[in-house]
């Protein structure tokens, strides 16, 4: 049986964007760190914010939770920035910044993620790929590096996503309160 267009072009889309995060400075562990790295996978779940709360000057923020190692950690995602792709007027570029909160802290992370709107009615599934970069943390997490990629589908009329997430979490080697990075 083919795969259909929509899926292909997600899978293209997912290994694009970890190619381009892959490539980034921040998105990469110091060589001398490899050690200190873990990788997680887990489910997620989320549901769009109302405006107000929800302070995004495109409109759009979501809530959601991580499961398996983040222990049901919750997430803030605020949406800054919406672009049609140039090539595909199905798919959309999101940019924007998330708030990760534990038990143990915070992580601030700056995302993109690539929407692709496989039809026209609001309940059609709409399959993204998310991946938020950490670029600073609080308590545990205040010398963690690394990325988070999820992958999920939307589904318009309702605003629940659900999929799963993997992580790479790297720890600075100054950092002595946490060897292996996990919240638990």
């Amino acid at each position: 049986m083919p795969i259909p267009e929509h899926r292909k072009l997600v899978s293209f889309v997912a290994a694009a964007v970890a190619l381009f995060v892959g490539l980034t400075p921040q998105a990469r562990a110091d060589s001398d760190h490899q050690d200190q790295c873990r990788e997680i996978v887990g489910p997620f779940s989320s549901v769009t914010v109302p405006v107000p709360p929800c302070n995004s000057p495109v409109g759009l923020c979501t809530h959601g939770i991580l499961g398996g190692p983040m222990d049901d950690a919750a997430y803030d995602f605020t949406v800054y920035t919406l672009t049609p792709s140039p090539t595909n007027p199905a798919v959309i570029v999101a940019t924007g910044k998330s708030v990760i909160t534990t038990k143990k802290g915070q992580m601030f992370t700056d995302d993109v993620s690539v929407l692709n709107f496989s039809g026209p009615a609001p309940s059609d599934p709409v399959a993204f790929v998310t991946t938020a970069t950490i670029n600073s943390g609080t308590k545990h997490w205040k010398q963690t590096t690394g990325q988070f990629v999820a992958t999920g589908v939307l589904v318009q009329s309702t605003g629940l996503a659900v999929g799963n997430y993997t992580a790479s979490l790297c720890k600075n080697s100054d950092e002595q309160d946490n060897k292996d990075c996990s919240d638990n």
